[in-house]
């Protein structure tokens, strides 16, 4: 039997070719994806849609050639160079499908593409925003921001002509630790054909407390050289003050306030109506004082 081992190799050998040969005459079927490119796009137009991605093309051929399609990058190239504004109708060329001639093109899908076409355009819009959400009750709005406040867009021309502005709404809640000033940047709500220049704008929203007038009474402090005695005709003002209403949620925000009777050194015996300074806290303003200056009778020791 050894004495045979090259016949019997020689015959395996030739039962391996015979089978390879068999099989990769065999026809088959099936079905490759491949990417879409446009070419030549005529200067000032662009493709405003139609254009896919990928068509995907049917073919039939021998077995033993798939291997030549596996892993390969197929790509269709659509020839714009005769593309004018409106609509476009492209037949997918089955000569232009980038396989070996052994294969025969079964079916493309799609095998027509319908392009709209138009104008490239540029436009300055101007950009709002408006604010929506829950806030502390001892706050309110106080304006919004936006930088920069015109964007440049470029695009079709045919939606370029009904944008007039571009708006952003900001949804966020506030129900405590409220901002002075809370900054995001953020997108613009344009169509996906559109491109903003810049992409992002600032916002910046202001938020205040909410204020109350109030009359509030409060003790006349009086200071005077140990020399003199000093004595008012009242020991108590009256204030109007515009506080915030946080501020006023304890009766005790009048230990923030106080009025001052400063008498000067010099000043000498008897009867004057003197100012009197007010110290409130940062954000308080005070409106009006009653009485607007205080009556005092001095007198040496």
């Amino acid at each position: 039997m050894w004495k045979n081992w090259k016949y019997m190799l020689l015959a395996l050998v030739m039962s391996v070719f015979s089978w390879f040969l068999v099989n990769g005459q065999e026809t088959v079927e099936t079905v490759v994806d491949m990417s879409v490119i446009m070419s030549n796009p005529p200067k000032g137009l662009m493709v405003e849609s139609g254009l896919v991605d990928t068509i995907r093309v049917r073919l039939r051929g021998p077995k033993g050639l798939l291997r030549t399609l596996s892993g390969k990058q197929l790509v269709y190239d659509v020839d714009a160079r005769d593309f004018h504004v409106g609509e476009n109708v492209v037949e997918v060329d089955v000569d232009r499908i980038p396989v070996p001639s052994a294969f025969t093109i079964v079916e493309i899908m799609p095998n027509r593409l319908s392009l709209q076409v138009d104008r490239i355009a540029v436009k300055t819009i101007p950009v709002e925003v408006d604010w929506i959400g829950e806030l502390d009750s001892y706050y309110e709005f106080d304006g919004v921001s936006v930088e920069p406040s015109e964007v440049e867009i470029r695009g079709p021309e045919t939606q370029l002509r009904k944008i007039i502005k571009a708006r952003i709404t900001v949804r966020e809640d506030f129900p405590r630790d409220v901002p002075k000033v809370w900054i995001e940047h953020s997108g613009l709500n344009l169509p996906d054909e559109i491109e903003p220049d810049p992409a992002q704008v600032r916002i910046a929203i202001k938020f205040k407390p909410k204020t109350k007038e109030i009359w509030v009474k409060i003790p006349l402090n009086v200071v005077a050289p140990k020399t003199l005695a000093v004595t008012p005709r009242q020991d108590y003002v009256r204030l109007l003050i515009d506080g915030p209403l946080l501020w006023y949620r304890d009766n005790s925000f009048r230990k923030d306030i106080s009025a001052l009777l400063d008498v000067p050194k010099d000043i000498g015996p008897g009867e004057y109506d003197m100012e009197y300074k007010v110290v409130v806290p940062d954000g308080v303003k005070v409106e009006k004082l009653n009485p607007e200056t205080v009556g005092v009778t001095i007198e040496r020791k």
